[in-house]
């Protein structure tokens, strides 16, 4: 009760003094731990959260709580350049059947700045299967193509149908194309265009190649006979598909928006919808330096106020040589 009190009136000294007592006497409660981790994080703590997550790995039990918390400290690690935090093992990380979006996210962000960026890229496509509808999974999905992009991230191409590709066709009397992935990973669902390579569908159009026909149903009444008309892998059809549907499903969400580079009118490159962005952000933001500046508060303000994470925020205020609040 105590600790929490201490928490809600940001008493930053009590708070890292009872946490630092209640280690030093073997009580290592999840509860405590978190609540001090909160409060170092807000004031920018970064040698004591660095520290305490050091600690508490090496002598809790709880393995969930410890991917968890090696999340933490693996964002930690790539922010300050300190690859000993960084833990790049799927295995020791939350899994993505059972992750939080949010956190699953901050999974992706990591497996992403790994030597082999495609683990990134299959933890995203997980997260996604269990979380249509959820913004961080989305995110995860484009971010994982993204980030891996810059790290030398290389989806292999497919031009034929195996499990694992995605896979359009279109009936000779059928104006819209049809979209299938032949899921070579646990539990596919039709819901979400997914069959299984037994699937008797899947079994006609494995090994198809781009202008093949395919048959949909037999000539027992009437054929249903179809063209192949794209393969590609199905990582590669679910980040496009995030791209495209992004705005549509999350409206509002600056994460991501689509411009168009011409003119409707003269048909000529019209940038000025992207530049008047641009220029929104970068108005912004310096009404919020100049906000923190007259103020200056805790660095968590400043990293909710312009919608990014602590580490981005840290980075742009010592580029801009802000002062930066610190506990004592």
């Amino acid at each position: 009760m105590a600790l929490v009190s201490a928490t809600r009136s940001d008493d930053v000294a009590y708070v890292i003094a009872m946490g630092s007592q209640l280690r030093k006497n073997g009580f290592y409660d999840e509860d405590c731990i978190v609540t001090e981790l909160e409060v170092l994080n807000r004031f920018n703590c970064i040698e004591e959260v660095g520290v305490l997550l050091e600690e508490t790995l090496r002598v809790v039990d709880n393995d969930v709580f410890k991917q968890n918390l090696r999340v933490n400290q693996s964002l930690l690690g790539l922010e300050l350049d300190r690859s000993s935090w960084v833990t790049t093992d799927p295995s020791l990380l939350p899994r993505a059947e059972v992750a939080h979006p949010h956190i699953g996210r901050a999974v992706v962000q990591i497996l992403s700045s790994s030597p082999t960026p495609l683990r990134a890229v299959d933890y995203a496509y997980e997260l996604l299967r269990r979380n249509f509808a959820s913004k961080d999974a989305n995110m995860a999905m484009i971010g994982a193509v993204l980030i891996g992009e810059r790290h030398s991230l290389k989806i292999p191409e497919v031009d034929t149908v195996v499990p694992g590709a995605a896979v359009a066709y279109r009936e000779s009397d059928c104006s819209e194309a049809r979209w299938w992935i032949i899921e070579n990973s646990d539990k596919p669902e039709r819901a979400r265009r997914e069959l299984a390579p037994t699937h008797l569908l899947a079994q006609r159009l494995l090994g198809k190649k781009v202008g093949e026909s395919v048959t949909i149903r037999d000539a027992t009444l009437q054929a249903r006979i179809g063209q192949i008309l794209e393969v590609k892998s199905k990582y590669v059809y679910r980040f496009q598909q995030c791209l495209q549907e992004f705005e549509e499903y999350f409206p509002g969400e600056s994460f991501l928006m689509q411009f168009s580079a011409t003119d409707p009118k003269t048909e000529e490159p019209d940038f000025q919808p992207l530049i008047r962005s641009i220029e929104q952000k970068v108005n912004w933001t310096k009404q919020i330096e100049r906000n923190y500046r007259r103020m200056l508060p805790s660095m968590n303000f400043f990293a909710q106020s312009s919608q990014t994470h602590v580490f981005d925020s840290s980075s742009h205020l010592a580029s801009e040589r802000l002062a930066i609040r610190c506990c004592q």
